[in-house]
């Protein structure tokens, strides 16, 4: 978000700078400075407009690349596919974070990491799940605590996984979004709803 504050930014600044210019212009007649100021308007705008589709498509792809770190087939054979498939049915049973925590550490006794990345992927995916009684994400900690202490290494990558989804899922993210990357319609094309 910060990134994107910067360079929504540098936007804003520039197309402020450029609009005074424009008004300033003695040089130029009132129509010619609207006609101006139109194009600096919606090429401004085009460049927001871009700035928060990537600003999404980045977040989407970092996503999908720590899920797959975490969560993603360990091997390429058919039979690494086959037993990644199995592991995979198996966590999708599980129900509780009791009943997960039960077959991590079983996993984890017997290195068995497809299962454990498909435990891991099920206690994150928990916190899709609301908690009734606080409304908060039910994300299964220890599950994902004892994967942690396993491979410690995997730490940071839990971590922002966890701080993207939170964030991707907050309603008022967008809003914010939208905020930040805001450009106010310059008074001179008021009438023009087109734009």
């Amino acid at each position: 978000m910060e990134d994107l504050r910067a360079q929504a930014e540098k936007i804003q600044t520039s197309f402020a700078r450029a609009l005074d210019e424009i008004r300033a212009d003695r040089m130029l007649s009132d129509e010619g400075k609207k006609s101006r100021i139109r194009d600096l308007y919606v090429s401004s705008k085009a460049q927001m407009d871009k700035l928060k589709a990537q600003t999404t498509q980045d977040e989407t792809n970092r996503i999908t690349t720590l899920q797959r770190r975490l969560f993603g087939t360990v091997g390429a054979s058919a039979q690494d596919v086959i037993a990644q498939r199995d592991a995979n049915d198996r966590a999708e049973a599980l129900s509780s974070e009791e009943e997960a925590l039960a077959m991590m550490r079983s996993a984890i006794t017997f290195k068995d990491l497809m299962l454990e990345r498909a435990i891991l992927r099920r206690a994150f995916e928990a916190g899709a799940e609301l908690n009734p009684l606080n409304g908060r994400p039910q994300h299964w900690f220890d599950v994902i605590n004892a994967y942690v202490d396993e491979h410690p290494t995997t730490e940071d990558d839990l971590r922002e996984l966890l701080d993207l989804t939170k964030a991707a899922a907050n309603p008022g993210r967008s809003f914010g979004q939208a905020m930040t990357t805001w450009l106010a319609k310059p008074s001179e094309l008021a009438d023009e709803w087109s734009l």
